[in-house]
């Protein structure tokens, strides 16, 4: 449920309004209600099968707001087959882009899963996932968008008992659907077709022919640990690189033509939180985040920039 916290008082009714200078009429709701999860599941033998809408799995780096690998939405699937040292999970789950409006092609993501890997030592999960989307959209209009495809390769291994804590290690590969945007100069290593990343124009072949070359990689580390009961740390190092394929940058200007450069992210930070005397508690954070080739200067130019 979420408010555009305007005011007071914020209703579910639609409130029109005229732009005087234009006319233009427009509409707006000032409560959303969002069904996020809903679904159904069917436990025995120790495989579960479910139908419906959820979050899949998900995966988060928790001071970084970051859920690395969350393939959620509407699809079915099967869990927690037992095989070999570990258990298996596959499922399909299919988004369409939003707005729908703009009749977007609809995203279908065939996630393979095998996780558990010597569980209570060493706790390992490694994640194929599969999307594609084609060049119709969700409502069967005429072709109107690039087919796009790609795949997305996740190594998670987490390491328990220590200090109390755990510590996470992540490698991820994202390649065509789910490489990089160089008109956006973004990695789409995220994206599993909720938000429109794959609206290419039907036509537009340099744009497509780049996000099929294109790739991202991303390494993290994250840290949490419970030294004492008075003492929680968590602290987490995030590295990434896109390629964007080829694309070439058509802002006018000295850049006209010129191709994309890799995009280097680097993300460093930690939180401390002191337990005072109960319930309250005392947290102290410390960041910073360097962006390699990130934006254009007044000259054109291709410029890193830092924020802590």
């Amino acid at each position: 449920m979420a408010t555009a916290g305007h005011r007071d008082w914020e209703s579910t009714a639609t409130n029109v309004t005229q732009e005087a200078t234009t006319n233009k009429v427009t509409s707006t709701t000032s409560l959303d209600l969002a069904l996020r999860e809903v679904f159904a599941e069917s436990v025995g033998d120790g495989v579960t099968y479910w139908v419906g809408k959820r979050f899949y799995r998900r995966h988060d780096i928790h001071i970084l707001d970051l859920y690395f690998l969350a393939n959620a939405g509407p699809g079915f699937g099967m869990e927690n087959w037992a095989l070999g040292p570990g258990k298996l999970h596959v499922a399909a789950i299919r988004n369409v882009p939003a707005p729908e409006a703009a009749d977007g092609p609809v995203q279908n993501n065939i996630d393979v899963r095998y996780g558990d890997i010597m569980s209570g030592i060493h706790n390992g999960e490694v994640a194929l996932i599969y999307g594609s989307s084609g060049k119709k959209g969700q409502s069967g209009a005429g072709d109107a968008w690039e087919p796009l495809s790609g795949g997305n390769l996740s190594i998670i291994w987490t390491l328990p008992n220590i200090m109390g804590g755990i510590f996470k290690t992540v490698a991820q590969l994202g390649t065509g659907l789910f490489g990089g945007d160089g008109g956006a100069r973004a990695s789409m290593i995220d994206s599993f077709g909720g938000w429109g990343s794959q609206n290419i124009a039907l036509g537009n072949t340099a744009a497509s022919d780049a996000r099929e070359k294109s790739s991202t990689f991303r390494a993290i580390g994250d840290l949490n640990v419970n030294p004492s009961s008075l003492l929680a740390v968590n602290a987490v190092l995030l590295f990434q690189n896109t390629n964007f394929g080829e694309y070439k940058d058509t802002t006018p200007g000295p850049t006209l033509a010129d191709t994309v450069p890799d995009k280097s992210e680097l993300q460093a930070g930690a939180r401390a939180l002191v337990n005072l005397a109960a319930p309250f508690a005392l947290a102290m954070e410390l960041g910073v985040t360097k962006v390699g080739k990130s934006y254009l200067d007044a000259d054109g130019k291709y410029k890193d920039s830092q924020l802590s």
